[in-house]
């Protein structure tokens, strides 16, 4: 059953979800609806889904609550990163989130967040430190989306916080 229908896609923001289809091109969709509910995109029980990115076409499989996990986790990096004083707990925990994140990139990708907000939305407003270290992790695990436009504005960059500027001058 599910072989016959459209491949979904879904960006999860916050409880909200703004859904886009991608229908398999060999099958035509019959109905059109109005919405994309989120049991649309996927249904009670299920919990992985092969998406297609609508902006690249990329396809890959997403876990439910990707872009969730995602924002939460950016979020949790903007904190630890606008602390004045590190205490070594945050360390840990600042370790944890990285590596969540960087798990959660190439997912993230396919649903297509880094297309929808652009990496350069990511790494431009310098007052979210947060969202910028996810989009220079982003940039990190796929060399490919760095940009010489990126490059030079990186360079621009007046960060003094030393665990974005050694990400910045690692990419560069």
């Amino acid at each position: 059953m599910l072989k016959n229908k459209c491949k979904k896609l879904c960006f999860m923001i916050g409880i909200t979800f703004l859904s886009l289809a991608a229908c398999d091109s060999k099958e035509e969709k019959k109905d059109t609806k109005a919405s994309i509910s989120p049991t649309d995109i996927l249904p009670a029980g299920v919990d992985y889904a092969t998406v297609v990115n609508p902006i690249t076409g990329e396809k890959g499989e997403a876990r439910k609550g990707t872009l969730a996990a995602l924002m939460v986790n950016t979020m949790e990096l903007n904190k630890l990163l606008n602390k004045e004083k590190w205490e070594d707990k945050d360390k840990k925990k600042f370790e944890e989130i990285e590596k969540q994140v960087v798990e959660l990139i190439p997912s993230a990708k396919y649903i297509g967040i880094f297309d929808f907000f652009t990496l350069n939305e990511w790494i431009s407003d310098s007052s979210k430190l947060g969202r910028l270290y996810v989009g220079l992790l982003a940039l990190e695990r796929d060399k490919s989306l760095l940009t010489e436009e990126i490059k030079t504005f990186l360079k621009s960059l007046q960060i003094n916080h030393p665990l974005i500027a050694k990400k910045i001058e690692n990419l560069l």
